[in-house]
């Protein structure tokens, strides 16, 4: 990597030798453009060794300055150039961080998170980057820190393959937007800022002109990125096809999005020239019976949903299907009827578009359980929503005859909002991959139910708030405000299982320092409900947030920094001192992996030095409240247990801090690890495997169904303790293995099964969440590893391999192995005595009508040495 600074410069005379002075004590070669400045901006800069000065002739933006930098390091055989604006808002000091990062993952765009509040930045400031942060994602699905900063590494490889148009300050958004739609990564680093006051800044934004021209930028970006797939927007933008026309482009670009698709067309496409006919018949049909009224036009909404729930039977693919198609008719009537009224002619031609869409709609929805994790044919799937929908609008003008004053606005409108929330609700809901998959409607009701409790809650905080009351009074009382919603949380959300065990071990009387392994977000919730005042120490993030950070720091909350640690110190000792105690997740962030992290020191610390105990507490299973990455509410069986105080002065001496962690690590993890099976019995455990398996397909629900009244499935864990290898031959639709993987989430497991659409279902279930290899083979003919249990579902397999099988199985068995065997009465005995197997033991209590689980063990390896009871 050959990085070199760009330093574009117009009229920053008394900054820009300290900036590229700077940059060059690094042993950075600097390009410095000044873009047409009056003053001495180039002479000052070209009094620095080792810096190259362009110059432009008039000013031309600092897009057009950036360019020439790019051009001019690109012919200086340079990979990498680094921005950094001339005004000496950035510190060079922090260039090292972007080089770092870039030298980790060359490919990508760095970008300088400034951190605007700590620098003393206007509002102004915080709000142009919030706005331009909205729009960046909404354009490219990233959630970036700091889309407006001018402090970037660009790869110029990646930057010379794209055509940028923009000359001023929408250069760098225009930039980062293509870049994104071109694959290449963004990543972002935090940085510092300066902010100069009065007569010290120099800024050459002008507020109207460059925010119109972003606006104009972002309304262009935003516009191509509803109307086309991603691969035709980075075919348009290429400059390696500047050859061909723009429709040429275009049609690469889909040609493209169908190769990603392997080849297979998507069957919303091979229904379109059907449903064009239907569609402009139905329009015929209703544009001649002008007599349908506005109820009769809803019942045709209705009953088409009414359908499309019947066939599907999910209640959140009609839930997603039809909230589009309902906001697109809304809108329709609403525009019609404020520019001239709601006649029925109209009002039938709305409801029928938004029908046709909710179809489209359904047809993607449909073709997402096949699709699953690919997400590329997701893509190519989703687009045929927009084309359903002009074929629906072409039909209402079609289907009604003459227009109306007030047809086409109304048409625009129906149709954008079906445009725009179709995507986004099959985004929002369905793309999920893994056992976190497809809410169902009770886990989205939850979360608004959850929702609502906080926004009535917070807007309780902000009405009882009394502006001359004593400081530590009013944050005391936002303390218990804060924990009120908490326990309204706890107790008010209708789904799972929330228990907590041991809170007769909190001292009554007395603050402590409360610490918690950290797995979900609901583990805020939890410990903010125990029956004790709490302040959290809460990161930066939590500090900026609108209202929630207005809350936090309402209740006096501890902000945590690396920089300020002695002050940190001083207000936990004044919180313990005040007898409100603390809450600590030592782990410092959620763990993504389930695993608990290692627990740092820093609670600990603050409990010795403040002379007051630490309290474990265990959060057992809580993952799957909130599960990663979701925003709902999952089907969960979670345990808050609260463990012995622990005492800080039976530590000392060199290194107390770290032991007592490691100490109330190993209690919370050996907690968990008792518990654990605990959740996995509980009244929702079959809603948790069966949710899983939800969009999979029929077939694939049809057998989840299944589950709760299956007592196999139910006491399977529990046969199958330990920590050994399970071998499952015959998985069909990997319900035992999705069981033992819940119950066991670090146990190898092997399950073997034919190739088809189970084995396919089944590994779109788990997803790469839990350690279990799938292998698509036919279980008689492939190689079976020695596994400590042996799980045959003879159900699943065909009744002549069933024999060779056992054999295999046998040949292989090391001592201490068991089979675990499930299938037809009268089938299994004599094939088991014939293949050496002794069985222990037979479950009549596990069994189903005509079934038999049995319990074997390879008679060779059987405690009685030989005789089989089956023999």
């Amino acid at each position: 990597m050959r990085p070199c600074v760009i330093v574009p410069a117009y009229e920053n005379e008394r900054t820009v030798a300290a900036v590229a002075r700077g940059a060059a004590a690094l042993g950075l070669p600097v390009i410095v453009v000044d873009d047409g400045s009056r003053d001495r901006t180039a002479e000052a800069a070209r009094e620095i060794d080792g810096v190259t000065v362009l110059r432009h002739e008039r000013n031309q933006g600092k897009g057009a300055a950036l360019r020439s930098g790019f051009l001019a390091a690109a012919e200086r055989g340079f990979t990498h150039a680094l921005t950094i604006d001339a005004d000496g808002q950035h510190l060079p000091e922090d260039i090292p961080r972007l080089l770092e990062a870039a030298r980790a993952e060359p490919a990508a765009l760095i970008l300088g998170a400034r951190d605007l509040a700590a620098a003393g930045a206007g509002r102004g400031s915080r709000f142009g980057r919030a706005f331009s942060n909205f729009w960046t994602l909404v354009e490219t699905g990233l959630r970036l820190e700091d889309t407006q900063s001018g402090f970037r590494l660009y790869p110029l490889g990646a930057l010379a393959a794209l055509r940028l148009e923009a000359s001023g300050y929408d250069f760098e958004i225009e930039a980062l937007v293509k870049a994104a739609w071109s694959g290449v990564p963004v990543r972002s680093v935090p940085v510092r800022a300066r902010y100069f006051q009065g007569a010290e800044r120099v800024s050459h934004f002008r507020p109207f002109l460059d925010f119109a021209r972003i606006s104009r930028l972002n309304t262009r970006l935003v516009t191509l990125r509803i109307c086309l797939p991603r691969a035709c927007l980075a075919a348009l933008f290429r400059r390696d096809l500047a050859h061909l026309s723009w429709p040429r482009r275009l049609w690469r670009g889909l040609a493209l999005a169908r190769g990603r698709a392997r080849r297979r067309v998507p069957l919303p496409f091979l229904l379109l020239p059907a449903g064009t006919g239907l569609v402009l018949a139905a329009a015929a049909l209703q544009g001649a019976a002008r007599v349908v009224s506005f109820a009769g036009a809803l019942g045709l909404l209705a009953g088409a949903a009414a359908i499309l729930a019947f066939l599907f039977r999910r209640a959140e693919l009609f839930l997603a299907a039809f909230l589009p198609a309902a906001v697109g008719l809304l809108l329709a009537l609403g525009v019609a009827g404020f520019l001239g009224g709601v006649s029925p002619g109209p009002a039938a031609g709305a409801a029928l578009a938004a029908a046709l869409a909710l179809e489209a709609a359904a047809l993607l929805l449909a073709y997402l359980r096949r699709f699953r994790g690919q997400k590329d044919r997701v893509a190519l799937v989703a687009w045929s929503v927009p084309v359903t929908a002009a074929l629906a609008a072409l039909a209402w003008r079609a289907g009604l005859g003459p227009p109306w004053p007030q047809g086409w606005p109304a048409l625009v409108a129906g149709t954008c909002g079906v445009l725009l929330l179709s995507p986004f609700c099959c985004r929002a809901v369905l793309v999920r991959a893994g056992p976190n998959g497809t809410p169902a409607p009770a886990n989205m009701l939850a979360a608004l139910r959850v929702f609502w409790l906080m926004l009535a809650g917070g807007a309780r905080h902000f009405l009882a708030r009394a502006p001359g009351a004593n400081r530590r009074a009013a944050q005391r009382a936002a303390v218990d405000r804060i924990q009120a919603i908490a326990r309204a949380i706890q107790q008010g959300v209708p789904l799972g299982r929330r228990v907590f065990l041991g809170l007769e071990r909190i001292p009554r009387g007395q603050p402590c320092v409360v610490v918690a392994n950290h797995e979900s977000m609901y583990d805020i919730m939890a410990a903010l409900a125990l029956p004790l005042p709490l302040r959290i120490l809460a990161k930066r993030w939590v500090w900026r947030m609108p209202v929630l950070g207005a809350m936090v720091r309402a209740a006096g909350y501890i902000l945590v920094e690396e920089d300020r640690t002695e002050a940190l110190f001083e207000q936990a000792a004044r919180s313990l001192a005040e007898g409100v105690s603390l809450l600590v997740f030592p782990e410092g962030t959620r763990s993504r992996s389930g695993r608990m992290g290692r627990f740092h020191n820093g609670a600990f610390a603050i409990a010795r030095r403040c002379g007051v105990p630490v309290l474990p507490v265990a959060m057992v299973n809580t993952r799957e409240t909130v599960p990663p990455g979701t925003w709902w509410v999952g089907e969960h069986d979670a345990r808050i247990v609260v463990l012995e105080a622990m005492d800080p002065g039976a530590f000392s001496g060199e290194g107390a801090d770290r032991r007592m962690a490691r100490a109330a690590r190993e209690r919370i993890a050996a907690c968990c690890r008792d518990l654990w099976l605990e959740t996995q019995y509980g009244p929702v455990w079959h809603r948790i495997l069966s949710g899983m398996y939800r969009c999979r397909g029929l077939r694939a629900n049809a057998a989840a169904r299944g589950i709760r009244s299956d007592p196999f499935l139910h006491a399977l864990p529990r046969l199958c303790a330990g920590n050994g290898r399970v071998l499952i031959l015959g998985c069909g639709f990997g319900l035992s293995a999705a069981r033992l993987a819940l119950a066991y989430p670090a146990r190898e497991i092997i399950a073997v099964g034919p190739p088809g659409r189970a084995l396919r279902a089944a590994r779109a279930a788990l997803g790469d969440r839990f350690p279990v290899a799938f292998v698509a083979a036919d279980p008689a003919a492939c190689e079976a590893p020695p596994a400590q249990w042996t799980i045959l579902d003879v159900l699943a397999l065909r009744q002549e391999a069933f024999p060779a099988l056992l054999r295999r199985v046998a040949g292989v068995a090391a001592p201490g192995a068991r089979l675990l065997l499930r299938g037809r009465q009268g089938d299994c005995e004599r094939a088991l005595a014939e293949c050496g197997f002794a069985v222990d033991e037979e479950r009549g209590d596990l069994c189903r009508a005509g079934e038999v689980v049995l319990l074997c063990t390879p008679r060779a390896f059987s405690p009685s040495g030989g005789t089989s009871r089956c023999g």
